[in-house]
């Protein structure tokens, strides 16, 4: 299950599931509004995609936040950071991080 806030560099975004019909036309799996503090992932993937997309969708905020990047992002390398951070997310424990 997907939360429905996240925090990126003291900016929190909301965590929308509702917008297919959007990402639909826009042929997403999801996106970040920056503007907004939004971000659209479609609902109807599995769970384990979602997550992933979420991910990806964080990568786009936390290099925007950062003033690593424009709005617009550089796809390619937040999508190599995306599947970098999800799979080692996934496959460690953080409780040291939060110590």
């Amino acid at each position: 299950m997907l939360p429905e806030k996240v925090n990126i560099f003291g900016i929190e975004y909301t965590v929308r599931q509702d917008k297919d019909e959007y990402l639909d036309a826009s042929s997403a799996l999801g996106e970040i509004f920056y503007s907004t503090q939004e971000i659209y992932i479609k609902n109807t993937m599995s769970e384990e995609r979602k997550v992933k997309i979420l991910v990806h969708e964080i990568c786009h905020g936390i290099m925007f936040e950062a003033g690593a990047i424009g709005e617009a992002g550089d796809e390619k390398i937040v999508g190599f950071m995306g599947i970098c951070l999800h799979h080692f997310i996934k496959n460690n424990d953080f409780e040291w991080v939060k110590r």
